[in-house]
């Protein structure tokens, strides 16, 4: 649906978040990040520094939510360019993310179920923001 439609709501965890959950289930690995047991660290700081949600997002879940949203909009034929902002603050819950359609072609059918009623004609749809209407 998110290809489809040109704005979208959704609740969903921060990048934070989900790297500090990716952090609880699969600790780092390497000098620094010995594993004495099963989710704890070598010393309580070491723990402490990990499980800090100030110390989050790392790595590859830096801007987690766009990523994720940017996959979700690839199409098997054209293209989609999608603007993706976290409208409440975060710390509050799960944020609101608004995610609009900046820009798509793809190729469509005449209609929905166009195999059933033997259609077969095609066009090319192209979406862009109306900027003087946005702002």
């Amino acid at each position: 649906l998110l290809s489809t439609g040109l704005t979208t709501f959704l609740h969903m965890p921060t990048s934070a978040h989900v790297s500090l959950a990716m952090a609880v289930f699969f600790p780092p690995h390497g000098p620094g990040a010995q594993l004495v047991g099963p989710l704890h660290l070598s010393s309580p700081e070491e723990s402490a520094a990990l499980y800090s949600m100030q110390n989050h997002p790392v790595g590859p879940y830096v801007n987690f939510e766009s990523k994720l949203l940017r996959f979700n909009t690839r199409t098997p034929s054209g293209s989609t360019r999608v603007s993706v902002r976290t409208l409440v603050p975060e710390g509050v819950g799960l944020p609101l993310v608004r995610c609009d359609i900046v820009n798509m072609t793809r190729h469509v059918h005449h209609h929905f179920d166009y195999a059933k009623d033997g259609h077969s004609r095609t066009y090319t749809m192209h979406v862009e923001v109306n900027e003087t209407a946005t702002a």
